[in-house]
């Protein structure tokens, strides 16, 4: 439930303040930061996951 309240957060945010003046940041362009930040290091989690899984599945399939 918590992180429903958090997302609502966020978009109200948006919505409610200019997310694109980077001159005096509004909360909500901050919010958009923060949102951002956070898909980034899942996306690179993701791909070191990947990366490790791929490698190891080759490896095992080359057998000894």
């Amino acid at each position: 439930m918590r992180r429903y309240l958090k997302t609502f957060a966020h978009v109200s945010l948006w919505h409610l303040t200019d997310v694109t003046d980077h001159v005096t940041p509004s909360l909500g362009n901050k919010s958009v930061a923060v949102i951002r930040k956070a898909h980034i290091r899942v996306a690179r989690a993701m791909d070191a996951k990947l990366i490790h899984d791929s490698v190891s599945y080759w490896a095992h399939s080359m057998g000894p």
